[in-house]
């Protein structure tokens, strides 16, 4: 890829890149992060977590992906937390 997504935030801008890639690319990065989702939301974790260790990004994808990462991150740490409080109840 001829240039860099670093400090992209315009949905057009990751859509071309999206759309430069092949069919076999698209969905195979799309398996790849389905998989770590899923992962991601059986154990939990911080969203630091999610980009750094389950995706192996750098520092510098912190605030490329911030808004939506963090809130699937957050979203999957809640609901762990919220089934923990009920099973204890249990």
């Amino acid at each position: 890829m001829a240039r860099s997504v670093r400090g992209l935030r315009k949905v057009e801008e990751i859509k071309e890149i999206w759309d430069s890639l092949t069919y076999d690319q698209r969905l195979a990065a799309t398996a790849f992060i389905f998989q770590q989702l899923c992962e991601h939301a059986r154990t939990s974790g911080t969203y630091r977590k999610l980009i750094y260790d389950r995706l192996g990004f750098g520092p510098d994808a912190y605030l490329v992906l911030l808004p939506e990462g963090k809130l699937i991150s957050n979203e999957f740490s809640l609901k762990a937390r919220n089934n923990m409080q009920s099973e204890e109840k249990d």
